[in-house]
Order: structure tokens, then sequence, then C-alpha cells
């Protein structure tokens, strides 16, 4: 991983330079954030202020079955909390300004349906023009601008010609608003700190503070109306009972009054005793029966929150309260919101599409439909209860029989009278409880701190612009890393046998020309101005190493060490080729590689220059008609060459040109350009000269063209002993490198093996630079 970062050290240092330009540029120019904090309590203030007067059985103490807490937090974030929170600051929350403050418009007014997106405004000397799609509006300064359910006074003529307001739907400027606020429960308390986030300090402060006093008013709001509802639904059950038992009470008297009987009691004192009871027992059954059959109703047809409130409603109701399966799976449910409700909502919080989030939502369904069945079943319960007492009233009835009829028909009418008074006084009793709730003024929660001072809450500069270039490191990295994923070319020794399944002839290592042909010139100009001359080969390094041993510096020792390496490369190279697997002499060898540039022409005239120091007999030949090079790599003018020897204009003696330094070592260049360089490489002229060669010199050395370029190369391969295949270090792909191959195995070519150039020094890189400090080591020594 070290080596990778190494090689691309360019590539992560340019990507941690721009993130962190970038991040200095966005931290410099980031608008600061200021954050203002309102604290809010958990309370019951109707429990607070009228203890057990106000008890209904609906406040449950925090924990029980629900978090009260996290049930506040998200009533708080709620759209319909930050939508009145927008109607009460719609200057601040719907409007955005451009080249101007908001503070510059004044007695800005919206309607919640205001049909307005952006306006464009332009400020003459004693009017201003504003500008909303098609319509157009003028007015002056410190009067109203009325534009589809929208008005605002521009008061002064602001110091720019022109400014835009951007009005938000309400919807829009709610979503805004709840995303900038942060509720959390401080731990181990029923205290909630309120957070809000913007751009301004003072308006910061002031939303803040509107915020916490709307929610206090909503949640006031709330309670009174469950009062409300609970205070009206006892008044119409008492009305019923009252109706129902001035009704038994004139029908007593009016008995009374004919039948002239108004001591029935007396005579029926044992049996009506019992008698009574009963019917004290059937009214109170028949009670609880309406009532529930009534919640159940209301239940049935109410769904979403209202079920749920009516629900709540019904476990408040005495005599419900008291079934213990109705509390179970009432505690159920309850329990299964807690669950919810702490999945959604914290720091982790899962989404409503979460699989368990999903089940608890199945799981809360059930059990409310549980809940209505097992209602119904107390409802049914009563009903048999009540036909039990009716029977147990029927055989008192029989009982009475033997009685006169007027006077257990007056003893039935007061009964009756009495079971509905008692009734009625528990329902009065009800209802003054919840009157005295209702009275009551406060919600569920109450303000312990309102926002004082915004405080800001960006951090620092330095901080954000170190992490900016941790970043771009992190990014830089990988991108290093996918630049060597994608990079498939050829970069080490192993690659050759394994990409291409030839053997590896050598490596040739990075040699500093331009140090040649100086030290070459300086000896030259040593030796005297007779041995000047205009021949300072360039890519051949055989004598430097050998003859120059005066005291260098670092940089001249270590560009003669790299001299020294590419003869010694060479020589390897040479070795390689004249002990080959089947111990056949090469008399000629083509060079040639798949793609321009890659070095072949370096390859040739070294490889050469290396037979020719061991005394062979050697002929460099340049048979690349197209783009020669070989007349520049040993600085020579062409006149004549291997052009005119193929078309018999000159002899193979008058076009060669000999090496300085050497006896043995000559070399033909490409000479004269043709029209046709295809059809004279392919003659037999060719064929004969490649055989009068072979003839002539120990090792012929043809400098072809690349094989996927021309044809030139293949053609070549078949007059020679072997084809020396040069590949190109991080620039040749193997694909490209295969198919060259495939085209020299199409003509029966011989291929000798692959000679690694790496004038780039990525060897060292890819392959370790061990080679380079051993070899180093020694050469120093």
């Amino acid at each position: 991983m070290l080596a990778v970062l190494r090689r691309n050290w360019q590539i992560v240092s340019a990507v941690a330079l721009l993130v962190g330009i970038a991040s200095a540029v966005m931290t410099v120019r980031a608008t600061p954030v200021w954050r203002a904090r309102g604290v809010i309590k958990l309370v019951n203030t109707r429990q607070v202020l009228a203890g057990d007067l106000a008890s209904d059985n609906s406040a449950m103490p925090v924990g029980s079955y629900t978090d009260p807490l996290q049930s506040q937090i998200q009533i708080l974030t709620s759209r319909s909390i930050a939508g009145a929170v927008v109607d009460s600051e719609p200057a601040l929350l719907r409007v955005q300004t451009r080249g101007i403050l908001p503070t510059q418009l004044a007695q800005v007014d919206l309607r919640s349906d205001a049909d307005l997106d952006t306006v464009n405004l332009t400020f003459e000397p004693s009017r201003v023009i504003a500008k909303t799609g098609a319509f157009t509006v003028t007015a002056g300064y410190g009067t109203p601008i009325r534009l589809n359910g929208a008005s605002f006074v521009v008061p002064a003529r602001p110091n720019v010609p022109d400014a835009t307001v951007k009005f938000l739907s309400r919807e829009a400027a709610g979503a805004a608003l709840v995303s900038r606020i942060k509720a959390k429960q401080r731990p181990e308390s029923d205290v909630i700190d309120v957070d809000y986030i913007g751009g301004d300090p003072r308006q910061v402060q002031l939303i803040a503070n509107r915020l916490l006093k709307v929610f206090t008013e909503a949640s006031a709001t709330a309670v009174r109306q469950r009062s409300q509802a609970r205070r009206e639904f006892i008044r119409q059950q008492l009305a019923r009972n009252d109706s129902v038992e001035a009704s038994a009470q004139q029908s007593l008297t009016d008995f009374r009054a004919r039948e002239q009987m108004f001591n029935g009691k007396e005579k029926f004192t044992e049996g009506q005793r019992d008698l009574l009871a009963l019917r004290v027992q059937r009214g109170n059954v028949a009670s609880d029966r309406d009532v529930a059959q009534q919640l159940l109703g209301t239940i049935q047809s109410a769904r979403g929150a209202e079920r749920a409130r009516a629900l709540r409603v019904a476990i408040s109701t005495p005599g419900i309260n008291g079934n213990p399966v109705i509390a179970r799976i009432h505690e159920q449910i309850v329990r299964y919101r807690t669950m919810r409700d702490s999945m959604i909502t914290g720091r982790f919080a899962s989404a409503l599409s979460n699989p368990d989030v999903q089940r608890l939502d199945s799981l809360v369904a059930q059990n409310e439909e549980q809940l209505s069945d097992a209602l119904q079943a107390y409802v049914g319960s009563l009903n048999a209860k009540i036909a039990v007492l009716d029977a147990t009233l029927s055989q008192s009835a029989a009982t009475l029989d033997r009685l006169p009829a007027a006077a257990a028909e007056e003893v039935r009418l007061s009964t009756q009278v009495e079971s509905l008074h008692k009734v009625g006084e528990q329902l009065r009793e009800q209802l003054q409880k919840a009157q005295i709730a209702d009275a009551v003024q406060g919600g569920e929660v109450e303000v312990v701190d309102y926002a004082t001072v915004a405080s800001l809450v960006s951090g620092g500069k330095v901080p954000r612009i170190l992490i900016g270039l941790l970043v771009g490191l992190v990014l830089g990295a990988g991108a290093a890393f996918l630049r060597e994923h994608l990079d498939t070319t050829i970069k080490r020794r192993d690659d050759i046998p394994r990409v291409l399944r030839l053997p590896s002839m050598g490596v040739i290592p990075a040699i500093d020309h331009k140090y040649i042909r100086k030290r070459a010139l300086e000896r030259s100009m040593a030796n005297g101005p007779n041995h000047a001359t205009k021949r300072t080969p360039g890519a051949s390094v055989a004598g430097v190493a050998e003859k120059y041993k005066d005291k260098l510096s670092r940089s001249a020792e270590k560009q003669m060490i790299r001299a020294a390496m590419g003869v010694e490369a060479f020589a390897s190279l040479r070795t390689h080729m004249l002990y080959g697997e089947d111990g056949t002499r090469l008399r000629t060898v083509v060079v040639t590689s798949c793609a321009p540039k890659d070095g072949k022409s370096t390859v040739s005239s070294n490889i050469a220059e290396a037979y020719a120091r061991s005394g062979s007999r050697v002929l460099l030949v340049d048979a690349d008609l197209r783009r020669p090079r070989l007349h520049e790599v040993f600085d020579e003018v062409v006149e004549v060459g291997l052009t005119e020897v193929l078309n018999g204009t000159v002899t193979l003696e008058a076009a060669m040109r000999p090496i300085p330094g050497s006896r043995s070592f000559a070399l033909l260049p490409a000479g004269s350009r043709v029209v046709n360089p295809s059809e004279l490489v392919n003659s037999d002229a060719m064929k004969r000269f490649v055989e009068s060669t072979r003839a002539q010199f120990d090792l012929v050395v043809i400098d072809s063209p690349p094989v996927l370029a021309v044809s030139d190369a293949a053609v070549l391969a078949r007059y020679a002993d072997g084809v020396l295949f040069v590949v190109k270090a991080g620039v040749t792909e193997p694909a490209i490198a295969r198919a060259a191959l495939m085209e020299l195995d199409a003509v029966d070519a011989r291929v000798l093996g692959v000679v690694l150039n790496d004038p780039n020094d990525t060897l060292a890189r890819f392959d370790g630079d061990h080679y380079y400090s051993y070899y180093s080591q020694y050469m120093t020594a």
C-alpha cells in the first residue's frame, strides 16, 4: 500500500491540495451558524392545581407505559407546530432576500395560500418597481406593495439599485423550520433541551422563543379540547338520565294519585328490599353498558389519532378501566407504541420503512382490534348480566304476585326512580370533576428557560481546513489505488512470462543520453582538436564506464553508474542471445516492437555495439524505411543506404558507415525515401541482401518498423534467425503485445524473447530498487 502511494504521490498530493483549497475557500465563505436554546419540562398542570378534583384517569405518570418525553419531542418537531410558528412569523420564515436585508422590508403580510415565488425589486429615486412573472407593480417608499396574496412595504430606498425577494410556501417554510429544530431529552430527567439553529443570532433567538410559546399554547389547547370532549360526553349522559328519571318520577306520581296508594312499601318490606337492590344493580349495569356501547361506536367509526384518543377515553372511563382483559391489551398497545417511538427517534432512528417498525405498527393495529373486540365482549357480558338480573327480578316479582297488583306497581315505580336518581348522582360527580379539569389553564409542558443570547456553533477554521486536507488525502489515496487497478500495462520482469508466455531476455534501465554525449565530447576534446569528431553516439554507452575514472561528484557518480548499468544490461542481453536454449548461433536478428517509441532503435544499436566489443563483425541495418532513426542516433548524414542497395544503385560497401572507435561495427542507414517501402522490403532483393550479409558478418541486426504499424517486420522476420521483441515498461498493454506476437507467429517467425525497455524507471517503482542499490554499491566500490 505504501508503494502504491509512493508511486502516485503526485496524484495524492494534487487531490489533497485541491480538496484542502476547496475546504479553505468554503470555510472562509461559510456563513456562521448560531444556536439558541430553550428548555421545557413535562408537567401535569391540572393535577398540580386541582389535585384529585381534576383527576379523570386520562393522564398517565411518566414512564408507566409510554415515554411522554419522546412523544412531546415528536409533537414539537411536527409540521402542525412548524406551520403555526410560520404563520406567527411569516416575515422571518417565508421571506428570503438577496441584495437587501430582511429587516429592510416592513409590514410583511402573507396569506397561507399566497401564489408567489420570486419578486424582482428595482429601486428608483421616488418609487419601487416590483416584477413577478407577467405582473408589475409600482409603489412609493412607505406604501404597501400587494402581489397575489402578499403585501410588504419598503420604508426607504436602499443603497443598491435592485434586489430579489423570494417567498416560500407555508409547507416549504415549515419543512425548513423542522430541519433546524434539535430537541433532546436530558438523561434521567423530564427536561427537554430545544435548539434552533440559523444564520442570524437575533432571528434565531426570536424564532426559538416563538417555537416554545406556540408549542406550550398548542399543548394547553390539546389538553383543554380533551377535557371539553369528556365533559360534553358526561353532560349528554346526565341529560338523558335526568329525562328518564323525570319520566319515571312522573309515572310514580300519577300512579299514586290514581290508585290512592302511598304506603305500599310497608306491605312489601321484606321483598322490596331485595327487589330494590336488584334494580339498583341492574341500573348501574345498564348505565355502564350504555356508556360502553357509545364508546365502542366512537372507536369503531374513528381512525388514526382520533381512534387512539377514543381508546384512551374508553380506558379512563369508570367500570371499563377495571376490566383486566382490556387493561392487559391496552398495556400491550402502550408497550408496542413505546418500542416504536424509541426506534424512530433518537440518534440511531430507524426509517418508517424499517421491517421492525412496520411489524410494531402491525402489532399495534392488531391489539387495537383486540381491544375493540374486548370492549364489545365487555358490552356483551353487561347484556348477559342484565339478562340475569332481569330474570332475578322476574322471580322476585312472581314472589310478590300474591300481593295486590297496585302495591307491586307502586314498588316497581319507586325502585326505578331511586335507581335512576343514584346513576344521576354519579354522573353529576364526574361532570363536576370534568368541569374543574376544563377550568385549569395549562398543558402538559411548561417553559423552564426561554432562549436568551444565541451562541456560535460553527467550528474553528483551522480544524475544518485540516479535516479537508485529511479528506483530500483519503480521496487521493483512493485515486492512486484506482489508477493502479486500471493500469494493466507491463511493469515488472515477471509480467513477461506470465502475460506473454515468452522468456525475458533482459531489462534495459534508464540511460542519461545527454550525459553520455557530454562525456564523449569531453574525451574527444581532451585528445586534441584532431581527435574531435561529429559522431557522438547518443545511445551507445560503451567507453564511458570503462575509461572514465576521474573523481566524481555525487550527481556525476550517479550518472556514471547509470551508464555502467546500461552497458552491463546490453552485455547480459548479448549473453542470452549467444547461449540460447537450442545452442544455435544467430546470424541475423530482427529487433521490433508493437508500437512506435518503445525503444527498439536504442536496443538494436546497443546490442550491435555490445557484439562488436567482443570482436564480432556486426552490421546494423536500419530497415524502417518510413521513419528511420539510426542515422540520428549515430549522427550520420543520410546520403545512400538500404534503399539504394536494394535498388542496385550502390554497393553494400559504399553504403555502409563505419562506427568510430570500432573496426568491426558498421551502420547501414535506411537511405532515401521511397513511395513503396512494403514492396521493397518484400522483394527478392531484400531476401538476397539478408543472405549475402549473413555470409559477410558474424551478426546482422535489423531495426524494423513496429509490427502493428506496418507488415514490414513480419516480412523481415521470415528472413531472420530470430526476433527480439521490445516492450516499454509502464506503456505497453498486454493485449497489444499479444496481438503483435500473433502477427509474428502467423509468419512462423522465431521470437527469441522479450526485452523490457525501462527508460522512465518504471521497474524501480513497481519491482523494487534493490537491484539498482546493489549494483550502485558494487560499482562505487
